[in-house]
C-alpha cells in the first residue's frame, strides 16, 4: 500500500513540475511574441519615416524602347523601376522571379530570386 501512495505522490509531483513548466513556457513565449510586436511595430514606423523623407523615385517609362536599351544584366529592382516603372504583373517561381509591362503583349525581366538581379530580358 505504501507503494501506491509513494507511486501517486510522484505522479502528482511529476505533473505538477510539468505544468508549472508549461506555464513558465507560455510565459517566456508570450513576452517573445510581445517582444516581436514591439520590433514590427518600430521598423514599420521607421520604413515609412525613411520612405517619406527620401525623394521619390521617378517612374519610369516601359513603352520607351530606349529605357529597355539602358537595362543591363546585374542590375538591381530599384534600378529597373527608376527605368521602367512597376511592372503590371509578377510571377514569383523558386530560381526567378519576372516582371511584366504591358502584360501580355509587353516586355518582361527575369531577376533572380536570391541576388535579385537582373538575368535576362525581352524587349517589347
Amino acid at each position: 500500500m505504501s507503494a501506491r501512495i509513494a507511486v501517486l505522490a510522484l505522479m502528482v509531483a511529476s505533473s505538477a513540475a510539468y505544468a508549472q513548466t508549461d506555464s513558465e513556457r507560455i510565459s517566456e513565449l508570450q513576452n517573445q511574441v510581445e517582444a516581436l510586436q514591439r520590433r514590427v511595430t518600430a521598423l514599420e514606423g521607421g520604413t515609412r519615416e525613411s520612405s517619406a523623407s527620401a525623394p521619390a523615385i521617378k517612374q519610369g517609362n516601359p513603352e520607351d524602347i530606349r529605357n529597355w536599351r539602358q537595362l543591363r544584366v546585374g542590375m538591381k529592382e530599384q534600378q529597373v523601376e527608376a527605368l521602367l516603372g512597376s511592372p503590371s504583373k509578377v510571377d514569383m517561381y523558386s530560381h526567378q522571379f519576372i516582371w511584366y509591362y504591358n502584360y501580355p503583349l509587353g516586355g518582361h525581366i527575369s531577376f533572380d530570386s536570391e541576388s535579385r538581379v537582373v538575368k535576362t530580358w525581352n524587349e517589347p
